[in-house]
């Protein structure tokens, strides 16, 4: 009984070592004023793969996709290896009227996300697991067909 629990405690203690973070939520989502979606296809983009979403509350709801998902800080090369590395992915940016993204979620093709607010410091966030059902759901959100 004493080597089943001292098992179990060790168990324990190698899985919350083994956690990660999750995504933040965004504030203020659904202040937005649009939302670009762009589909990357082996590093290249074209207006057939682009579209701008303004309904508030479609970009809020697109957004809190990307919210509590499991997940780790990277760096910028990290991310940008990760992105360079897929076939394809789409990215999913958010405006506020002013010229830069508040907020980004990139979703490479195997279901991973790459989440980053407007502020650097809280880093790049990649999700611990893939999520393509939620990536279908966003798409659905926003009306894309490619």
């Amino acid at each position: 009984m004493k080597t089943y629990i001292t098992a179990l405690l060790i168990a324990i203690l190698f899985l919350s070592g083994c956690s990660s973070d999750y995504t933040k939520s965004f504030e203020n989502k659904g202040e937005m004023d649009h939302l670009i979606v762009q589909k990357v296809v082996d590093g290249d983009t074209s207006s057939e793969n682009k579209t701008r979403v303004t309904n508030p509350d479609t970009i809020a709801e697109i957004l809190q996709k990307g919210e509590g998902l499991g997940a780790e800080k990277v760096s910028v090369d990290e991310a940008d290896k990760a992105k360079e590395a897929a076939s394809s992915y789409y990215t999913f940016r958010s405006y506020d009227g002013s010229g830069s993204p508040v907020y980004s979620i990139v979703v490479l093709s195997d279901g991973t996300f790459l989440v980053e607010g407007s502020t650097k410091d809280s880093g790049i966030m990649k999700s611990t697991d893939p999520h393509e059902i939620l990536l279908d759901d966003m798409k659905q959100l926003a009306d894309v067909n490619f």
